[in-house]
């Protein structure tokens, strides 16, 4: 598009030919460049030698005039001298054709003006047959740019505030005269002749449309620039919606600036949306899957159709769930499906019964269109009554279960000693709610039905161990439900710390359901169920089937092997095996023989498993001082995540009278026994 100049740029001429009078002091006049080399001036701008930023990596042609010469004095075979600021660019014969054209071409070759400043371009002449140059010329002052303007950032165009704010209408864009009007700002390098060129394109990404340019005229730098938007280029855009508008500054030079800060108008040009497709509501439930219960409620969603026609990039999408306003964000792609959580506390907080949901599209701040009205029924009801904090999965307002053993009240609630663990326990629930809007209310009514959990975690992946119903009689009673937590489901688990916890489960209407999670107890649990041996207990560990051994046995060391097919026998168990023994054959003397006490540990191997037993020794080293006969005992401990249990004791008689050479004991008695 034709710039809309203030006035039009000046031409330059070459200088007329000049001549030298007799006797004067020779004057040679500047060497020359193409006037199209020089950045056009605007009217009445005076001469300032700027370039074109193109030389900056182009050629740069000099014209030496002979005709102007004082006496044309330099002919054929005579030299001339090209300077750059004073240093010689290279040495040039004159040839006949140059004499005889009147003139000599020289270029400044492209990368000799890469510089921002200001340069000088001489030349001097040297006769055929002279040793020195003669009289350098007047100088060429030329200067170059190559910075754009406006870097690294420019403001955007300023319009009335009322239009930025509330958009621009058909009618308020008619009381403009058709045009819309902007100013542009300063910016960093703002010059006469920068020629302003303004642009607008939807933000949805159509194509972008230019306005009229704008030159700044000779000494309108520091003056208010406008420029405008007419009619034609914002109906150009194809539509309404968020008009994006921006600028470009070229300087004199050429230079070029980045699009400026980009200034957004809402744009009511063609008449308004009027009525749009209804949303869609999801997860609905019931027969007519028009009813909202609350696992919906949870994570319920509005989906606003797709829409290219009437939705434009940067709309706002308003959602209204009965009489609340719930903001759904901006239009990104209008080809785009959008979603909006609604939160369940607005859904609580709108009540229950029928609701109406809807939404509206705005641009700017005008009602740009609506949505008709989507009907449905919201039944929130459920035991425990509202949830107090419904970000979580809980319903605060039931309290949590309390697990009772059978030597309750002796022992606190929620623990399970170890002999309690192979008995029936008390599964207490509570009749009345404990937070929220209903405390001290009942949790339940008639035909709610109450599932009971006692599990390592909670999750929903669990199943109840019972599911119990509420009658009657629990209403008229209005006191703590008791339930029995059978000594199956605690043996089934073991030891450690486990939840117990409730749903409460009420039917609503036309098969539809609301439960609510009870806040869960952590029962600590010492059980022997999970422990080496379980319930049973553990195996005794044998001599290798020995009941008596005799010296050479002693001797060769004693064998003892510790099954590992007990009950909850497992690789990495770990196995610790003790043998002790007295004097006597039937261990009469009481005292323990120190120096055949032996001990060992070990973890329990995939090769252990496998042989269902592992192999222990008492080293002959030991095993001699068992002298001259002895009872041995040998027990094992086995170790797990659960516990330890002990095995019952193995008994050996050593006798060792054979020996010819035992061992001393400083602590053997003297008296032998039998």
């Amino acid at each position: 598009m034709k710039p809309t100049y203030y006035e039009g740029f000046r031409v330059r001429r070459r200088a007329a030919t000049q001549s030298v009078a007799a006797g004067a002091a020779k004057v040679y006049p500047p060497p020359e460049i193409p006037p199209s080399a020089y950045a056009p001036l605007p009217s009445g701008m005076p001469d300032d030698g700027l370039l074109l930023n193109s030389y900056k990596n182009a050629p740069l042609t000099v014209t030496i005039d002979i005709s102007k010469l004082p006496n044309a004095i330099y002919g054929e075979n005579d030299f001339v001298y090209l300077y750059l600021d004073g240093t010689e660019l290279y040495k040039h014969t004159i040839t006949l054709a140059e004499q005889t054209a009147g003139g000599i071409d020289l270029d400044i070759v492209a990368g000799q003006l890469t510089q921002e400043k200001q340069y000088t371009v001489t030349y001097a002449f040297q006769g055929e047959n002279n040793s020195t140059a003669d009289t350098t010329s007047d100088p060429l002052t030329l200067r170059t740019i190559y910075t754009a303007p406006g870097e690294p950032d420019m403001q955007g165009p300023v319009f009335d505030a009322n239009i930025v704010s509330k958009g621009l209408t058909n009618p308020g864009l008619t009381a403009l005269g058709n045009t819309l009007p902007c100013v542009i700002p300063s910016y960093r390098g703002r010059a006469d002749g920068d020629v302003i060129k303004p642009r607008v394109v939807l933000q949805s990404g159509t194509t972008p449309v230019d306005a009229a340019e704008v030159m700044i005229p000779y000494g309108g730098a520091g003056a208010q620039v406008d420029a405008s938007y007419t009619r034609a280029n914002l109906e150009a855009l194809g539509g309404d919606g968020v008009a994006m508008f921006t600028y470009t500054v070229t300087d004199r030079a050429g230079n070029v600036s980045p699009p400026s800060k980009a200034i957004s108008i809402d744009l009511f040009l063609t008449s308004p949306i009027g009525q749009l497709t209804a949303p869609t509501v999801t997860p609905l439930v019931g027969q007519n899957k028009d009813m909202v219960d609350d696992a919906s409620a949870r994570v319920l969603e509005v989906e606003v159709p797709p829409d290219t026609t009437l939705l434009a990039r940067g709309d706002q999408i308003w959602i209204l769930w009965g009489t609340a306003r719930i903001p759904g964000g901006e239009v990104i792609d209008p080809a785009d499906t959008h979603i909006v959580t609604i939160p369940y506390q607005i859904i609580r907080d709108e009540g229950q019964g029928s609701v109406a949901v809807s939404y509206e599209i705005y641009r700017a701040s005008t009602l740009y269109g609506s949505s008709p009205l989507v009907p449905l029924t919201v039944n929130l009801d459920q035991p425990g009554g509202p949830d107090p904090d419904p970000l979580t999965p809980q319903n605060e307002a039931l309290g949590p279960p309390e697990v009772r053993s059978a030597s309750w009240p002796t022992t606190p609630p929620n623990e399970i000693p170890e002999p309690d663990s192979n008995l029936d326990a008390m599964f207490a629930v509570p009749w009345l709610t404990v937070a929220g809007p209903t405390k001290g209310a009942a949790a339940f009514v008639d035909g709610d039905q109450v599932q009971l959990f006692y599990a390592k975690t909670v999750d929903s992946t669990n199943t109840p161990f019972d599911t119990r119903t509420i009658s009657l009689a629990d209403v008229t009673a209005a006191t703590e439900l008791t339930y029995t937590l059978p000594a199956s489901v605690i043996q089934a688990n073991g030891s450690g710390i486990f939840k117990a916890y409730y749903i409460g489960v009420r039917s609503v209407a036309n098969g539809v359901s609301n439960s609510s999670l009870s806040p869960a107890a952590d029962v600590t649990v010492i059980s022997s169920a999970g422990k080496p041996g379980g319930l049973t207990g553990l195996p005794a560990p044998t001599f290798d089937g020995l009941t008596r051994a005799d010296y050479p046995v002693a001797a060769a060391g004693l064998a003892i092997m510790v099954p590992t097919d007990y009950v909850n026998a497992a690789e990495g168990d770990t196995i610790t095996v003790t043998f002790t023994a007295k004097w006597g054959s039937q261990g009469q003397s009481g005292e323990d023989v120190k120096l055949a006490k032996y001990v060992e540990t070990r973890t329990v191997g995939a090769g252990d498993m496998t042989a269902k037993s592992m192999r222990f020794t008492v080293l002959p080293a030991q095993a001699l001082y068992l002298y001259p006969i002895c009872l041995g005992e040998v027990v094992f401990e086995a170790t797990n995540a659960s516990g330890s249990a002990i095995s019952p004791p193995a008994l050996l008689i050593v006798d060792t009278r054979s020996n010819p050479a035992p061992p001393d004991d400083p602590d053997r008695p003297t008296k032998v026994w039998r």
